[in-house]
């Protein structure tokens, strides 16, 4: 039996929480958000090409998908280094992360339009809360 996807993202989040407070740890130790995302995203590089060793993926990927996976590559570098500058400057990592979850909103906008994906009156509801909690956690 596999995992669903809910358990998978509970998963998720109970790992990112941990990450969360180990870079505000390291960052409160005045490591540089440079090492801790170098050594942490090379000891998460090692463990990808491991496993997609281990599950013959390795050559999956197709080469005219090539530079959507550079560009995917290039934004998570962005990203990474931001987190890990606003985890360090933020007084609270959890408002970091309540910020990070707006993600949703505009995942589920985007996929509306590209994927056509339902967004029912509930749905809109939930993402015009989740704003209203960023804009309370900001302020």
């Amino acid at each position: 039996m596999s995992m669903t996807w809910l358990l998978k993202a509970f998963i998720t989040t109970i790992c990112f929480s941990i990450f969360t407070i180990l870079v505000k740890f390291l960052t409160n130790k005045n490591i540089p958000s440079e090492a801790i995302n170098l050594y942490s995203i090379t000891i998460c590089s090692i463990c990808f090409a491991i496993f997609a060793f281990y599950k013959n993926s390795v050559t999956s990927l197709e080469l005219k998908f090539l530079p959507i996976a550079t560009l995917m590559g290039l934004i998570l570098f962005i990203a990474n280094y931001y987190l890990i500058s606003a985890i360090n400057s933020a007084p609270n990592p959890g408002y970091v992360r309540a910020i990070l979850a707006f993600e949703m909103v505009v995942v589920s906008i985007l996929s509306f339009f590209i994927y056509s994906s339902h967004l029912s009156g509930i749905k809109i509801l939930g993402m015009f809360f989740s704003l209203l909690g960023v804009v309370l956690l900001a302020s």
